[in-house]
């Protein structure tokens, strides 16, 4: 019986009344990105306080934040000023989605949109930057050259472990 119930309860209203996808959403450095945050169809985002979260080490901090029945959003993040806005034309549509531009390496990670009504209700979406590994394997590339400089000058283990660290950066090129 209790199986019934809850299944007539999912078929008369929404599970949720925010929707994000359930796949990490990508781009690539330098891009724009919309990171997707819909309402249920009966809930408008105007007459909601809709906020936008960084999620870094299990702690919260805004990136942008639209405060009920104001048009302009209000920024509380600098690390994101001038590169992050809301569809306002589309948040009477449900449309509490979060554009960036101009993506960086530093701003992938876990980001959660809010919606501030009666409850609060919230969910993440994940933002991969897939140049993230190349920045990773040329700053290693970078750093294996300077400790063959280091050991270049040094007897026989210098030779060796010279020889080793060419070895490896002609493999990484």
């Amino acid at each position: 019986m209790g199986i019934k119930v809850q299944g007539k309860r999912k078929r008369g209203r929404p599970q949720h009344p925010v929707t994000v996808p359930n796949a990490p959403v990508t781009a690539l450095v330098g891009e724009s990105v919309i990171l997707p945050c819909h309402l249920s169809a009966e809930i408008s985002a105007v007459e909601k306080e809709v906020r936008w979260y960084r999620v870094r080490n299990n702690k919260f901090s805004i990136v942008l934040s639209n405060v009920t029945k104001k048009s302009i959003p209000e920024i509380r993040n600098e690390e994101y000023s001038d590169r992050v806005n809301f569809f306002i034309q589309e948040m009477e549509k449900g449309n509490a989605s979060l554009q960036m531009k101009n993506t960086a390496f530093s701003d992938e990670g876990e980001y959660k949109c809010c919606v501030i009504s009666d409850n609060l209700h919230c969910k993440n979406v994940k933002l991969l930057v897939p140049g993230n590994m190349i920045n990773y394997y040329l700053s290693l590339k970078h750093k294996l050259k300077n400790v063959i400089e280091l050991f270049a000058n040094t007897a026989v283990t210098g030779v060796i472990i010279t020889e080793c660290l060419i070895s490896l950066i002609n493999f990484l090129q």
